[in-house]
């Protein structure tokens, strides 16, 4: 006996996201594994630092007389942990390079579990869409972009400071950024197209008059503050969000998805 074809059980894959999502999850919680199982809590301290965002790197490194304003930004500070933060300064001047690298690797470390999970839940949900309607290469220029620009906000706000950023949201609120221009159009039916992948982009007078669009943005906005006010036990005790990162990338995904996507479906055409 045959079945039919609507009997016919379909068999979909467990994890149904574009491969360079996964594997970028997959490489967020293999690197957070390895620093649980092989690193001692004082080793994983150096190896955070070492491959963490430190503004004061920058500073040190490119500004005239950037040592002396990152040491005497931390004695004005009167923060409790002031010795620890001088000597965090003597390890950066002790490295002999800029580690520009930093830029970029801070994304794939995590503070804690949870402050991972929500890293991947909103990477694989908002990433997926946007890997399919690009494609990987443009995919990851992408992601490259909005961790510089939540980078550089983030520097741009707090130039000497030694405290390490980490962490993916950066680039996740990229993509909420980019989400705004096109997972909100509206077919013929007045109904959300079936896969938000491949959505027509809304054009800047639309965007600007779509209530949904804007609603989501400003849920977006206040939400980030609550999370950087209430959540900084997220990415690790003594650790607090750095919200300015999550403002760059957001920025930065809102302006460079339309030039991207313009860019890509022209090379297309």
């Amino acid at each position: 006996m045959t079945q039919s074809p609507d009997m016919q059980k379909t068999h979909q894959p467990i994890i149904n996201l574009p491969w360079i999502v996964t594997a970028l999850i997959f490489s967020f919680i293999a690197i957070h594994l390895w620093r649980g199982w092989f690193l001692t809590p004082a080793e994983d301290g150096l190896f955070q630092f070492e491959y963490a965002l430190v503004p004061a790197r920058l500073s040190i490194a490119y500004l005239t007389d950037g040592l002396q304003a990152v040491v005497a930004a931390i004695q004005e500070s009167g923060d409790a942990d002031t010795y620890l933060q001088l000597s965090l300064v003597q390890q950066i001047m002790g490295e002999g390079s800029v580690r520009l690298e930093t830029l970029l690797t801070h994304t794939f470390l995590h503070g804690s579990w949870l402050h991972l999970g929500f890293n991947a839940i909103w990477f694989a949900a908002f990433g997926a869409p946007l890997a399919r309607r690009w494609g990987t290469v443009w995919f990851i220029i992408f992601c490259i972009l909005t961790a510089l620009t939540g980078a550089l906000f983030h520097y741009l706000s707090q130039p000497y400071s030694v405290i390490p950023t980490i962490g993916a949201s950066g680039v996740v609120s990229g993509m909420f950024g980019a989400a705004a221009w096109y997972v909100f159009d509206r077919n013929d039916s007045g109904y959300v197209s079936e896969s938000v992948s491949y959505n027509r982009r809304l054009n800047l007078s639309e965007l600007v008059h779509h209530r949904t669009a804007l609603a989501f943005t400003g849920f977006w906005l206040v939400g980030n503050y609550f999370f950087a006010q209430f959540a900084g036990e997220l990415v690790g005790e003594h650790s607090t969000i750095a919200w300015q990162a999550h403002v760059g990338g957001f920025i930065g995904g809102f302006l460079f998805f339309p030039l991207l996507d313009d860019h890509i479906r022209k090379a297309e055409s």
